[in-house]
């Protein structure tokens, strides 16, 4: 009878793991379709050579959103599973730093930009851009410390 408990338990264990991996499968794979599908829209509409200058800011932003990161992520995964009970504090400490990193990031690309006298255009767009990634939940700023939880 003991036996048929954990049979039971491991069968039901097994039927929300399944569930849930492809719940997320299902919206991984929406989420990829459906930027194919703006990614396509955006290249039609902007044409070749705007595409590319778009295409350019892009890559920018996601090396500056990656030396924002500063490896703060396993730092918090690592912090966290120490002490779960103080998840809250990390998790508030971590969107102060990444916050206060992206600052600094951003304030150097402008320093840097405005010394290599970068286009009024270019230096406006992706500092447009800059804050949509800090206050975006798509994109990795803030999105990769919860995700650390």
């Amino acid at each position: 009878m003991v036996m048929l408990g954990y049979s039971q338990l491991f069968m039901s264990l097994a039927r929300k793991i399944a569930q849930s991996t492809a719940l997320l499968l299902v919206g991984q794979a929406t989420n990829l379709l459906l930027n194919l599908f703006i990614l396509v829209f955006i290249a039609r509409a902007l044409g070749e050579q705007q595409f590319g200058f778009f295409s350019s800011l892009v890559a920018t932003l996601a090396i500056l959103a990656a030396i924002a990161d500063f490896g703060l992520g396993p730092i918090l995964v690592r912090e966290m599973s120490k002490s779960p009970e103080r998840s809250n504090r990390i998790i508030g400490t971590g969107l102060i730093l990444r916050s206060i990193f992206f600052l600094v990031v951003g304030i150097g690309y402008n320093a840097v930009a405005v010394a290599f006298n970068f286009d009024n255009e270019v230096i406006l767009l992706t500092n447009i851009m800059m804050v949509n990634i800090l206050i975006s939940s798509k994109l990795t700023v803030h999105r990769n410390v919860f995700e650390s939880f």
